[in-house]
Formats: C-alpha cells, sequence, structure tokens
C-alpha cells in the first residue's frame, strides 16, 4: 500500500527522471517516441497528442505514427488542409493582437512542423466536414516507400519478408482498412 511519505518519494524520483525545460530556447525537440523520453516536449504538444490519440480510438484508427519527421509527407489534399486552417490562424491572431509583431503566415509560408500533422487527418473532419479515413488513407499512401523499407530492413521482421509484402500488396488491391490495421502493430515493433 502507498502512502503519503512514499508517493512523496516515488514523486521525486520520477521528477527526476524527466527531461527538464531547457533554459533558453533549443529547436531541439523529440522527433520519436523514444526521443520523447529523454527530450524536453513542450506542454502543449503532449496535450494535443494526447486528444489526438483519444479521437483516433473514438474514430477506430490506430495513431499514424509511420511518417519520417526530417521528411514529413501528408499527401496533397492533407497538405492543402493543413496549411489553410494554419494561416487562417495566424490572420486571426494577428487580427485580434494588433499591437504585436506577429510573423505573417500564408498559406505559401506554412511549414509542417513534427507532431502537428498527427491532427491533420481530424481536421478534415473538424473543419471540412469529410472523413478521417480519406486523410489517414492519404497520410498512408505518401508514406508507403519509407514504411515498407523499414519494414522490410528491420532485424525482428527478416524472416517474415513474404508476409509483410502480402500485406502491402493487399493495399494495392484497395483493401486500405485491412491493410492499415494490419500493419500498425508492425509500426509499433519498428517505431
Amino acid at each position: 500500500m502507498i502512502n503519503f511519505p512514499k508517493l512523496q518519494q516515488n514523486l521525486e524520483a520520477l521528477k527526476q527522471d524527466l527531461p527538464r525545460k531547457p533554459a533558453v530556447y533549443t529547436p531541439d525537440f523529440p522527433m520519436t517516441i523514444t526521443e520523447a523520453l529523454t527530450k524536453y516536449a513542450r506542454q502543449r504538444t503532449v496535450h494535443l497528442f494526447e486528444i489526438n490519440v483519444y479521437i483516433y480510438n473514438i474514430e477506430g484508427w490506430p495513431v499514424p505514427l509511420y511518417v519520417d519527421h526530417s521528411r514529413i509527407r501528408l499527401g496533397i489534399s492533407n497538405n492543402i488542409l493543413y496549411r489553410k486552417r494554419k494561416a487562417a490562424v495566424n490572420k486571426a491572431f494577428r487580427d485580434f493582437y494588433t499591437e504585436k509583431k506577429l510573423v505573417k503566415k500564408t498559406f505559401w509560408n506554412v511549414r509542417l512542423k513534427p507532431w502537428d500533422w498527427v491532427g491533420v487527418p481530424l481536421d478534415r473532419k473538424r473543419y471540412w466536414k469529410q472523413e478521417v479515413d480519406e486523410g489517414v488513407i492519404e497520410i498512408f499512401e505518401a508514406n508507403k516507400s519509407y514504411f515498407k523499407k523499414k519494414l522490410l530492413s528491420h532485424p525482428y521482421l527478416q524472416d517474415r519478408k513474404n508476409i509483410i509484402m502480402e500485406i502491402l500488396g493487399a493495399y494495392e488491391h484497395k483493401q486500405w482498412a485491412s491493410c492499415i490495421c494490419t500493419t500498425f502493430p508492425l509500426v509499433d515493433v519498428v517505431a
């Protein structure tokens, strides 16, 4: 049974293990789940990710963690919708905070940020009344070659290359739900 002193001791031990916020701004932030355990991530990013995971569960989709963070690719319509929303939010902030000198972001100069892209399929439903399925499938399509390369080169899956090729072949035959839901557990292994 945990009593108050033991709880306090456990919290102190946990506090020592959590990554600390840097004293000055640094662009060095976690790019993978593994790095998130050792590098500092803003609370906003953590909470937003948590909300996105919850909504993906409601929609019946796993979180798409198969995107290469050094080269984020979402597909054409996801990218357009992301840029339109970010530019509109930036315009609203600039209109509201007229005394502050905020950087103007337009459709053409908005760039994808790591972990911001996770909510794009959900935004399609929220703002444009489109199905989440379309957004998830488009992200998978845009990152299929990276995903395939990661699966086929992973040491745990060397004996199962023919099964992986069969699963990806199901995707080519437009059996999206079965293919993507079958491969998502494999993403947990290779991510």
